[in-house]
C-alpha cells in the first residue's frame, strides 16, 4: 500500500474541478481527515484504504456519490468522541445528495451517523462495526441496506426516518439494538438475522410490515 496524508486528500478534494472524480485505492492514510463545514462537488471513491486517525465529516455537504467500500477505520468516523458534548456536535449534521456506500468496511472505533441526511441509499453490506454505532435521527431517502453486516456493540437506530426498506438479512447484532420510534416507508426485513442482546422495537413504524 502507498502512504498518503489526510491533509493531501483534503487539499485535492478542495481543488478538484466539477465533472471529475476523486479516486484513491489501496492506500495507508495518516493524520485526521478533516472535511468539516465543506461542500464537495465531485464523486469520491476511496476504496480498500486504511485510515489510522479520525475522519470528521460533520456539517458538510457531498453533492455526489461517496464510496468508502473496503476501507478500515482504526479511529472514529464522523465526530471526535472527545468533542461529544460540544455545541458543534449537538448541532451537527451531514448531507449526502447521492448514495453513501460503506460496503465491506471495518470500523474499530465509534461511528456516528447521528442526524445524517442521505437523499439516496445507504449501503453497508458485510460491514463490520466493532464498537458502538448510532444512526439516531438520521434521514434516508431510499433504502438502508445492512445485509450481512456485523454489529458487535450497542447500535442505535432511534428515530431514524428511512423512506425505503431497512434490509438486515443475515446481519448479526451482538450488542443491544434500539429501533424505538424508527420509521420505514417500506419494509423492515431481517431474514436469518441474529439478535444476541436486548432489542427495543417500541413504536417502530413500517409502511409495508416487518419480516
Amino acid at each position: 500500500m502507498k502512504a498518503v496524508t489526510a491533509e493531501n486528500i483534503a487539499v485535492e478534494l478542495a481543488r478538484a474541478p466539477e465533472g471529475t472524480t476523486y479516486i484513491l485505492r489501496d492506500a495507508r492514510i495518516s493524520g485526521k481527515l478533516d472535511l468539516r463545514r465543506r461542500v464537495v462537488n465531485v464523486p469520491i471513491y476511496i476504496q480498500n484504504c486504511e485510515f489510522f486517525d479520525g475522519v470528521d465529516l460533520r456539517n458538510s455537504e457531498f453533492t455526489q456519490i461517496v464510496n468508502f467500500s473496503g476501507c478500515a477505520f482504526r479511529s472514529y468516523l464522523s465526530g471526535d468522541p472527545l468533542e461529544s458534548d460540544s455545541i458543534e456536535e449537538e448541532r451537527s449534521f451531514t448531507i449526502y445528495r447521492k448514495n453513501f456506500i460503506l460496503n465491506e468496511a471495518v470500523f474499530e472505533d465509534a461511528v456516528s451517523f447521528v442526524r445524517v441526511r442521505c437523499e439516496g441509499r445507504v449501503l453497508l453490506n458485510r460491514t463490520d462495526f466493532k464498537s458502538i454505532v448510532s444512526f439516531s435521527e438520521a434521514s434516508i431517502g431510499s433504502d438502508l441496506d445492512c445485509t450481512r453486516a456485523h454489529f458487535q456493540a450497542a447500535t442505535s437506530f432511534q428515530r431514524i426516518r428511512c423512506a425505503g426498506d431497512g434490509l438486515f438479512n443475515e446481519s448479526q447484532f451482538r450488542g443491544r439494538i434500539d429501533l424505538s420510534d424508527a420509521s420505514f416507508g417500506g419494509a423492515l426485513v431481517c431474514y436469518a438475522a441474529s439478535f444476541e442482546q436486548e432489542s427495543d422495537f417500541y413504536r417502530l413504524h413500517c409502511e409495508r410490515g416487518g419480516f
